[in-house]
């Protein structure tokens, strides 16, 4: 088709011509006198794979336009670019598929073949959305230390993530989801989302031992109090993102199944797995205060029984 093209426009350069001195191209054109332009277009055609002669008309449209002529340049060097929409599929899909025909391609000597667009800026996207969500993580972090005073109760809260991410990866590898520039924001999207859970569950076990609660009542109280209202707020995510899923838009497709497998797995291990590692936590801390204590009185005795 470029071939047709490039008869009827700029010709193709067929020979060379040796004066003795240089080199001159020998070019053909399509014989087009001073006809219309869209008549000329409307008698070419191309010949497909079969050898049949198909009419041009019937694969292109021509739309007249008023632009600048200018050459794209890149990198100092002259390019020609191809589009291409994918439906129903990913760029990586489709960029797997045919790079095995274009390596098979030998291009004349000057040219080469490079990969644009959205599968050459993955590897930049991803590492700018490993940056950010360090940034995420730490702000986190910082916000739990200053509401708890506590640098032990963060971490166990930022357990939660790994439980939700451990779920999306688990979504997407049922659903068959492809991992992509939608899957990390949606994982990221997740870290300030499943927290919150793991947040309000610790605060109603400290305030209920603030008030003198034994430990395992607490816990157990926590649990109850907190399993409706983290199970509908999870169910009405869960909810909102079903169209999204269910939708088969390659661009939102990805977030929805991460956000909605990472809710579900992480709710129902939170209840268990957080207040398991919580109550841990508690009882090694009270065993080393203990300790603590035991050391600090023993060098008294010693000191009274020295003074008798």
């Amino acid at each position: 088709m470029s071939r047709t093209l490039r008869l009827v426009g700029e010709g193709i350069t067929v020979s060379q011509f040796d004066s003795g001195k240089d080199l001159f191209d020998i070019k053909m054109y399509s014989e087009k006198a001073k006809e219309n332009p869209f008549t000329v277009f409307q008698r070419l055609s191309v010949t497909n794979a079969r050898g049949v002669q198909i009419p041009l008309s019937e694969l292109v449209s021509i739309k007249p336009a008023f632009t600048i002529a200018k050459i794209p340049h890149r990198n100092l060097s002259r390019e020609v670019e191809v589009f291409c929409n994918v439906k129903g599929r990913t760029a990586t899909e489709v960029m797997n598929q045919i790079k095995p025909l274009l390596n098979k391609v030998s291009f004349p000597e000057g040219y080469r073949w490079e990969v644009g667009g959205e599968t050459s800026e993955q590897t930049g996207i991803f590492i700018d959305m490993g940056k950010l969500s360090i940034v995420v993580v730490f702000l986190i972090i910082t916000l739990m230390a200053i509401q708890f005073y506590s640098l032990s109760l963060p971490l166990l809260v930022m357990s939660t993530i790994f439980l939700a991410l451990a779920g999306s990866l688990i979504g997407l590898f049922v659903t068959q989801t492809p991992l992509g520039f939608m899957t990390m924001m949606g994982a990221i999207s997740l870290s300030g989302i499943v927290v919150r859970n793991g947040i309000v569950l610790i605060e109603f076990i400290e305030e209920a031992r603030r008030e003198g609660i034994e430990l395992r009542q607490a816990v157990i109280s926590a649990r109850e109090a907190r399993l409706c209202p983290i199970l509908l707020t999870t169910m009405t995510a869960v909810a909102g993102l079903l169209p999204l899923a269910f939708s088969g838009e390659v661009l939102f497709k990805p977030l929805a199944v991460t956000i909605i497998a990472g809710l579900l797995f992480s709710t129902m291990l939170t209840l268990i797995v957080v207040p398991s590692l919580y109550t841990v936590l508690a009882i090694y801390k009270e065993k080393r205060q203990r300790k603590n204590a035991a050391l600090y009185r023993e060098p008294n005795t010693m000191d009274k029984q020295v003074n008798m």
